[in-house]
């Protein structure tokens, strides 16, 4: 099997990011339709938040590594 190299880590950690704003997008449509509250909507955008700061600082470690 195949070992990952840091540019695969780096290249799979922009997808994730990407999923995040997808999921961001949903969360609003989401609100719009009715499904939640902008109070829940905050809390989702926020957890969405502290995932896409721990990737970005995860992406700058290896990328400083590599």
């Amino acid at each position: 099997m195949r070992k990952s190299t840091e540019k695969d880590i780096i290249h799979f950690m922009h997808i994730s990011r990407g999923s995040l704003n997808e999921l961001e997008t949903a969360l609003y449509l989401s609100l719009d339709l009715g499904y939640l509250s902008e109070d829940v909507l905050n809390q989702f955008l926020n957890k969405c938040l502290d995932c896409k700061k721990l990737l970005n600082g995860f992406i700058k470690f290896i990328e400083r590594s590599y």
